[in-house]
This record gives C-alpha cells, sequence and structure tokens, in this order.
C-alpha cells in the first residue's frame, strides 16, 4: 500500500439548509495530489431516528460525486460522533458496501462489483446506522471514506476524505395510530436499506428526492397463511382486498384522488404514469409538515374530501388495487410535503402492534407457517417482511 493522503472536508451552506459539500482542504498533500484527488459529498437530507425493536437507527443517503478525472475504488466509510472524531460509531467494509452504494451512470457502467468511482458520476450511499452503542443520540456525525486510485499506470495511491460533522435531526418519530386493523399484515418493502422503498428516487424542480425511505406495502394473509383463496386473479379473493382504511392521527384532509380503476390482479390494466401511480390516494395533513399517504384504494371508495377534519381512527376509505400496483395492497408512508412523491419520507411509529415469526413452506413459496410467539410492541415501526396485527392496547 502506498501512502495514505488526508483531505478533510468542509461543509458549505446554500440557501437550501439541509444541503452540505464536501470540498479538500490542503493538508499533508501537495498540489499535484489536490487536482488528482477532486471528490465531493453531499447530505442532503437532515437524519432522524426511527426505533426498531428497541433499537434506534438513522437512515439516510451521502451522495458522493467524482468530480475529477481518475477513478477510484471506495474501500471503506466510517461514521463518527461529531464530539468524537476518533472512535467510529460504525463502519462499512468494502463487500458491506457493495450492497450500499449505487450509481446514476449509463447501465454499462453501473456495476458495482469493485466500487469505482467513475469520473464526473453521481453515486449515491444508502446508509443505515445502529445507534444503541452511544451513549445518547449524537448531535451532529462526522463520514470518513476510504479510497484507493484505479489508474492503468498501475499507480494504486490511497486517500482519505474526511467530511465535516452534519447535524441530526434529534424529533422523536411521529407517533400514531394504526391504518389498519387485524392480524397477519406483511410489512412488505418496509424498512430495511435495500428494500424496494428505499431505493426508490423522485428528481423534481432540481432536487433528488427519497419519498418512500420508510414506506410499508401492508398486504394480509389468512389464517391458511396465504395472502389470497381460489383464483388469484380476482381481487375480491385477496384477504387484504376491501379492508378499512383508519386515520392514523387527527388531522386535514389536504388532498384526495378518485376514480381510478382497480387493476385485476398479477398485471396492470392502463399504462402507468406520474399522474397514476399512486392510484387512489388519500392524503392528510398532521401538523408540523407532517403528512400521511395512502395509496391504491378502491376506486370511489373514499369517504373523505380535500378540506375534511378526520379523527383518530376514522374510517377514511378501502384498501384496493389501483394504479402501480399488482396485488391488493396500501402503500403508506409519512413524508414532509402534501405530495405522494415530491418530499422527503420522514420517521414515524405506530402506538401498538404485535408481532409473529413465521417460515415458508418447503418451496419458499407462500403459504406461511405461523409461530406461536406474539410479541407486543410500543412506540416502533418494524423491519421489511415483518408479520403485524393491529389491536387496540
Amino acid at each position: 500500500m502506498n501512502k495514505c493522503k488526508c483531505f478533510f472536508a468542509l461543509f458549505i451552506f446554500f440557501a437550501m439548509p439541509l444541503l452540505a459539500q464536501a470540498t479538500q482542504s490542503h493538508l499533508n498533500a501537495n498540489d499535484d495530489d489536490l487536482v488528482y484527488f477532486q471528490m465531493e459529498a453531499q447530505v442532503l437530507h437532515k437524519p432522524a431516528p426511527i426505533v426498531i425493536n428497541g433499537k434506534r437507527y438513522l437512515t439516510y443517503e451521502i451522495f458522493l460525486s467524482n468530480i475529477g478525472q481518475h477513478l477510484f475504488s471506495l474501500e471503506k466509510v466510517e461514521i463518527f460522533d461529531g464530539k468524537n472524531p476518533n472512535h467510529p460509531i460504525s463502519s462499512f467494509d468494502h463487500e458491506q458496501l457493495k450492497k450500499m452504494l449505487h450509481s446514476f451512470a449509463a447501465k454499462e457502467m453501473n456495476n458495482n462489483e469493485e466500487l469505482i468511482a467513475h469520473p464526473g458520476i453521481r453515486h449515491v450511499i444508502y446508509l443505515s446506522i445502529e445507534l444503541n452503542q452511544v451513549r445518547e443520540l449524537p448531535r451532529t456525525i462526522m463520514h470518513r471514506f476510504y479510497l484507493k486510485s484505479q489508474e492503468e499506470s498501475g499507480r494504486a495511491d490511497w486517500f482519505t476524505l474526511a467530511a465535516a460533522p452534519t447535524g441530526i435531526n434529534r424529533d422523536e418519530p411521529l407517533l400514531m395510530g394504526s391504518p389498519l386493523k387485524g392480524e397477519h399484515w406483511m410489512a412488505i418493502n418496509g424498512p430495511s436499506n435495500t428494500s424496494k422503498h428505499r431505493l426508490a428516487h423522485v428528481t423534481a424542480h432540481g432536487i433528488t428526492h427519497y419519498p418512500e425511505r420508510y414506506a410499508i406495502d401492508f398486504m394480509q394473509f389468512g389464517a391458511d397463511g396465504n395472502y389470497y383463496k381460489d383464483n388469484p386473479n380476482k381481487n375480491e379473493n385477496y384477504y387484504s382486498y376491501d379492508a378499512p382504511l383508519y386515520a392514523v392521527a387527527d388531522g386535514k384532509v389536504v388532498e384526495v384522488l378518485d376514480g381510478i380503476p382497480d387493476n385485476a390482479p398479477l398485471g396492470r390494466d392502463y399504462p402507468i404514469t406520474l399522474s397514476n401511480i399512486a392510484g387512489n390516494y388519500v392524503i392528510i395533513d398532521l401538523g408540523n409538515h407532517k403528512y400521511a399517504f395512502y395509496a391504491h384504494l378502491i376506486p370511489n371508495s373514499v369517504k373523505v374530501h380535500k378540506g375534511d377534519r378526520v379523527s383518530k381512527g376514522q374510517i377514511i376509505g378501502k384498501l384496493g388495487n389501483s394504479g402501480n400496483s399488482d396485488a391488493p395492497h396500501l402503500h403508506f408512508h409519512i413524508i414532509d410535503k402534501p405530495s405522494p412523491l415530491l418530499g422527503e419520507g420522514i420517521p414515524y411509529a405506530f402506538e401498538h402492534f404485535i408481532t409473529q415469526d413465521y417460515s415458508f413452506s418447503d418451496n419458499d413459496e407462500p403459504p406461511l407457517i405461523y409461530k406461536d410467539n406474539r410479541v407486543p410492541h410500543h412506540d416502533e415501526i418494524v423491519y421489511e417482511n415483518t408479520l403485524m396485527t393491529f389491536e387496540s392496547k
């Protein structure tokens, strides 16, 4: 290994309060090195904690851009409490980062086997950090990136990019009631660092958003361990279909879309566009720039109108299969703008629910085999594919 060249990054704050741009300062490096190593790191959305199984996590993204002319491979990332930059609270090695780093490059360049940071290409690192090993929630965190040059000449210098602290949103997750009732609701595509919702981004008006950061697709399984009975091509044969949807808190309805047809299951009956991607939906203003979003409702089942005040536990519609959906389910998330997708997904927690372990049948397909354990939870959210029962305390 050749000598390590270390650079510290400063945050430059623009009009947008959560934009942080990392640049290299001149430290233990000559001018040639500074020209050679041109890497930019940005945290666009201030991280905030979620709670799963009694543990706190920070879930957020770092954009890493190679604005120079040379190739580098990302070998390691360390995260520190801003008050203690000497002992990392979390770190990810080369193998772990293969599952965490994605590129905005053309498909033929988007191969992360070696985690190559191509010149002029923006990459995103998806992070989910457990915070239980620290006594209290940090006010700031720092990031240290270890990169190795990849040159045809064989040059293999190592560089360290240390980014200055980024602030933590220390607010507790939004606490709310249940959007559904009954047993055996699976949190499909729910919180994890690799779920489809976690990786989904939307860029509009010059800003990249992660609206589905904590989104869940709720689908119900029956006593037989399956999610439908008889013919899977009929909506009414799904245990989820036509289930009442409930307001998770008191609030005001700010957006409603109705009249979009249900799809026949296992396909799409019409082209999906930005205007119908959520199907029939309801958005409820919960206050403090927090909005509950319910998608894919049955057409003409919406029981509220824009401007209505709703109470916690009030029925607002029925679970369906409209929009970008191939089987009946409820897509649910909390967002910071009154829009299905143009905003940031923000943390939330359910007041009361019960989880239950399960296994798959021998062919690794439903029906599920339910385990006997039933664990109560309070003021938490769940991991992807957790089986939940919603009931009163």
